[in-house]
């Protein structure tokens, strides 16, 4: 018996031997340098993101003021026009 389980059992080691060295390599080796590699991933992809929404706010606050300044200077040009043709009417009225 013990004749046909050593052929086995060493087929069995040959058969395991490779996987095993490699899996081991596998999980012991890289797994530091894997964690590293997710880190600074995650540390990429959330600088990424905070570097957009800070130019989505920027781009947003620019366009807000640019629409205030537009808006205070069409109510100013309005005004004016408004004053001017009422003074010419004025004028027109009291000749």
């Amino acid at each position: 018996m013990s004749g046909q389980s050593s052929p086995h059992k060493e087929f069995m080691d040959k058969l395991f031997a490779g996987p095993k060295r490699a899996c081991s390599l596998v999980i012991a080796e890289p797994a530091p340098s894997d964690v590293v590699y997710l880190v600074v991933v995650v540390l990429a992809v959330v600088v990424v993101v905070v570097a957009v929404v800070v130019v989505v706010v920027v781009v947003v606050v620019v366009v807000v003021v640019v629409v205030v300044i537009v808006a205070v200077v069409v109510v100013v040009v309005i005004v004016v026009v408004t004053e001017a043709a009422a003074a010419v009417v004025e004028i027109v009225v009291v000749e």
